[in-house]
């Protein structure tokens, strides 16, 4: 008794053309996030860093 095999088992993919414009989609995406928020991304890991300095001293007083 046989059953038919599922889309899973079969392996179907997206075609190549497909595959490669939506990862260029997503890479730009990524990309301008990066450009327009990476003074806030820089801000925010000093910030993080600065307190976890504070943290430090306090511990080792």
């Amino acid at each position: 008794m046989s059953e038919a095999p599922s889309d899973d088992q079969q392996g179907i993919q997206a075609p190549d053309s497909v595959t490669r414009s939506r990862q260029k989609y997503v890479i730009w995406t990524l990309a301008v996030l990066i450009f327009f928020f990476w003074d806030d991304v820089i801000g925010i890991t000093l910030h993080v860093l600065h307190i976890l300095l504070e943290y430090v001293e306090l511990i080792t007083e």
